[in-house]
C-alpha cells in the first residue's frame, strides 16, 4: 500500500525523498508502508506532529491544479488529530461510524492513516444501502449496516461486531 504524510507541524504534505513539503496534493511525496511508517515513528517521538494516510484515501480530495478543495487543517483538527492518536493507541480496533459525506472530511482520513499507522483492525459502521467508496472496504476487517430510522439498530450492529471478535 502507498501513503502520503500529512505534516500536522507544517499544514503540508511531505514532498518526494523527505525533501519538503507542499500544500499541492499532486506534489507530495508517494512512501511505501515501511517507509512511511518509519518517517512518522522518528518524527513523532517527542510530539504528535505526522500522520500517514494510504493514497486511494485523498486521491479524490485534490483539484484541477493539485491543490487540497478542503481548505487548510486548523488547530481544532490538529488537536483532535492528537486525541485521536491517543485514543487508537490504547485501543483494539478503530472503528468508523461511516457517513456520506465524510469522503469530503479530512478528519476521518487521518484518523483511518493513523489506525494503519498503529496497525489497528478498521471496523466500519455505515447506515444500510451506504455508499462506501471501495478504499474504505478494503481497509476494513467488517462492515456491518444499521437502520438509521431505528435508534436500537447501531447498538446491536455494535453488539455484531464484537460478538464475531471483531471489536
Amino acid at each position: 500500500m502507498t501513503f502520503v504524510i500529512w505534516s500536522i507541524e507544517h499544514d503540508a504534505w511531505w514532498r518526494p525523498a523527505e525533501i519538503g513539503y507542499t500544500r499541492v496534493l499532486g506534489e507530495a511525496g508517494l512512501y511505501e508502508q515501511e517507509d512511511a511508517a518509519r518517517i512518522v515513528r522518528q518524527a513523532n517521538i517527542v510530539h504528535f506532529h505526522e500522520c500517514m494516510i494510504p493514497v486511494e484515501c485523498v486521491a479524490d480530495l485534490a483539484g484541477d491544479d493539485g491543490r487540497m478543495k478542503k481548505p487548510k487543517i486548523d488547530k481544532a483538527l490538529r488537536d483532535a488529530t492528537r486525541r485521536n492518536f491517543e485514543r487508537l493507541s490504547e485501543s483494539r480496533t478503530f472503528c468508523l461510524l461511516f457517513n456520506e459525506r465524510m469522503v469530503e472530511e479530512v478528519l476521518p482520513l487521518i484518523q483511518m492513516g493513523l489506525a494503519v499507522y498503529l496497525d489497528k483492525p478498521i471496523v466500519i459502521l455505515a447506515p444500510a444501502g451506504s455508499a462506501i467508496p471501495g478504499n474504505l472496504r478494503a481497509m476494513a476487517t467488517a462492515i456491518e449496516e444499521f437502520d438509521p430510522a431505528d435508534p436500537r439498530s447501531l447498538d446491536a450492529a455494535t453488539q455484531r461486531l464484537v460478538r464475531n471478535g471483531k471489536m
